[in-house]
């Protein structure tokens, strides 16, 4: 038997596979990292684009700054980390990739009150950046990016409560006129995004859930849409939103009456009307909504808070249907399971998150059945922050990036992995 398994692994590397987990320190020093983002481009021999926020000191006049580091999913190495500039109160930036072209939006200024939209953009995969100010007046918040080709979207809240957005059809070389989306009332970060002709930007005003299509790949919105209960109120103005082969989804949680709940919308085409339902089925708190889409599938995470403890649901849907019954990943009863993340690839759904501080992951889907939930990072002496991501679209290999906490600072971490070495 030791023979036979000697023969698979040295099968495996002649044929170029490779089971190895990478498991590399992306941040140095003492500092306090936040908010990390992945990007994961190509197969085994792909590249993983990584940025994050390093919070900085009031007492010694320290700005907030963002940093850039690029990785080979194969080997695990990545490139020296790279500052793209101050941060405006240490709040999270956005990240896309199109094919050699990567681009970072962020807001950039001395306060919320003066700040600008900006986009660092590199043409060589990330090894030489620029800065360009994407907003005009009056201050911007939250930028956000979207981009296909050479074509680059930008949306942003302003510091007035609109939204804004700027398209460039030469990878950020020049900009056409900004579009005013929404005048006022915007409560936080715009959703964006594009595939093919079509480009949608997601807001929260007024605590209801807007979004504007266009589908001439920004040059004009149709008029905004809202998709919300009447006399909802939007918990934390957070709207999630996704674009697959035409199809918007959008995911929300939303309170009338006290009773949170996990709200979602399928607009099958443009001017179709939304189909609008709800994921949960009304136990506990629900709050942290994610989704991954796959062909015709939305797969909705959250957690919820019940009986003093905390617990990661899943449901799925397709098309028109109604959704499954809610699922519970967590490990056990009695656990503090919080911040889930999701991902989808060959008829699979890919979770990860903190449970009782350490980061777990498990897959399955609700036709077949789900693995075991194993942890990936005991954390010993660390605390792991609440920001786990994963990226599952790539048919073999899986990434996710974390923050772990120490007395002295938080790390930022990225770990690779096969799903069959985890089952």
């Amino acid at each position: 038997m030791r023979l036979f398994g000697c023969l698979v692994v040295l099968a495996s590397l002649l044929a170029g596979c490779y089971p190895t987990i990478h498991r590399v320190k992306l941040s140095a020093g003492n500092e306090r990292e936040m908010h990390p983002l992945l990007f994961v481009r190509g197969t085994e021999t792909g590249t993983v684009f990584t940025v994050w926020t390093r919070e900085g000191n009031e007492q010694f006049d320290v700005s907030p700054r963002l940093f850039f580091r690029r990785g080979s999913l194969k080997s695990g190495a990545f490139s020296q980390a790279v500052s793209l500039g101050t941060i405006v109160g240490a709040t999270e930036a956005d990240l896309a990739v199109a094919g050699s072209n990567v681009y970072v939006a962020f807001a950039d200024g001395p306060n919320f009150q003066s700040a600008e939209a900006v986009l660092q953009v590199s043409h060589d995969g990330g090894g030489i950046f620029a800065r360009t100010v994407v907003s005009d007046n009056p201050a911007a918040r939250r930028p956000v990016v979207a981009a296909q080709a050479d074509t680059v979207h930008v949306a942003w809240q302003l510091a007035t409560g609109g939204v804004r957005y700027r398209r460039s059809l030469d990878a950020g070389g020049a900009f056409a006129d900004a579009i005013t989306l929404a005048e006022s009332g915007a409560l936080a970060r715009p959703g964006i995004a594009a595939e093919g002709q079509t480009v949608v930007v997601a807001w929260v005003e007024g605590g209801a859930v807007r979004f504007a299509r266009s589908d001439d790949e920004g040059a004009s919105f149709a008029a905004a849409v809202t998709v919300s209960s009447a006399g909802a109120s939007v918990q934390d103005g957070t709207v999630r939103m996704l674009l697959d082969n035409g199809s918007l989804h959008l995911l929300w949680i939303e309170d009338t009456d006290g009773s949170p709940r996990v709200m979602h919308a399928l607009v099958a085409s443009a001017g179709a009307t939304p189909a609008v339902r709800r994921a949960d089925e009304g136990a506990g708190n629900p709050s942290e909504a994610w989704m991954a889409i796959e062909g015709s599938t939305a797969h909705v995470v959250w957690q919820t808070s019940s009986a003093g403890q905390t617990e990661i649901l899943y449901a799925a849907v397709s098309g028109s249907a109604a959704f499954s019954s809610p699922f519970d990943l967590s490990a056990s009863s009695g656990t503090m399971s919080v911040t889930p993340r999701v991902s989808a690839a060959n008829g699979k759904a890919h979770f990860v998150w903190t449970e009782n501080n350490n980061v777990v992951y498990r897959r399955g889907s609700v036709q077949g059945g789900y693995s075991p939930v194993t942890t990936i990072e005991p954390t010993e002496s660390e605390l792991v922050g609440h920001s786990a991501r994963v990226d599952g679209r790539l048919a073999k290999d899986y990434s996710v990036l974390w923050v772990s906490q120490r007395a002295s600072g938080t790390d930022v971490w990225y770990y690779s992995f096969r799903p069959y070495r985890v089952n």
